[in-house]
């Protein structure tokens, strides 16, 4: 039993790192859009 509940630990601590990581990647992401939308509005007011 013990191995079975090792096994489970190890796999949820690798989600939940593999989730941290898809969370920055959308972060990033993110910044990138706004970014983007910010140059737009300056180019529209210039």
């Amino acid at each position: 039993m013990g191995t079975k509940k090792n096994r489970h630990a190890r796999h949820a601590v690798s989600t939940r790192r593999e989730l941290r990581l898809m969370g920055s990647e959308r972060r990033e992401i993110e910044i990138q859009e706004t970014r983007k939308e910010e140059r737009l509005q300056v180019y529209r007011a210039a």
